[in-house]
């Protein structure tokens, strides 16, 4: 048999003319800690996701503050380019977002009166 029939593999040289052999026992697909995908550990999965039941999808951003009704209004309002500069600089500042720096500003303002 020549080299150009011959392949080689991590595992050896193979012909190109043998007709490749599958063991599922070795060359079976497995999870990242090593398990063979079978029909165990498919049943284990639909069994875990019977007992947990359907994930609990929230929609949008969490609430801000305590409403019953978890809802936050948005207030919005139209600044020059200066202020909108400043703001952004002074959150970046402080690591937070203008959104964030916005509300800490508004809540100390009215804290003060």
């Amino acid at each position: 048999m020549s080299a150009k029939d011959q392949v080689r593999l991590p595992g050896g040289v193979v012909s190109v003319a043998e007709e490749a052999q599958f063991d599922p026992s070795i060359d079976a697909a497995r999870d990242p800690s090593g398990r063979r995908y079978d029909d165990a550990y498919f049943d284990e999965l639909a069994d875990e996701a019977e007992r947990s039941g359907p994930p609990q999808l929230r929609r949008g951003r969490p609430p801000l503050g305590t409403t019953s009704s978890g809802h936050s209004p948005r207030l919005s309002t139209r600044v020059p380019q200066d202020v909108d500069d400043a703001v952004r600089a002074a959150a970046a500042r402080q690591g937070v977002t203008p959104a964030q720096w916005l509300r800490e500003a508004i809540e100390q303002r009215l804290v003060r009166g």
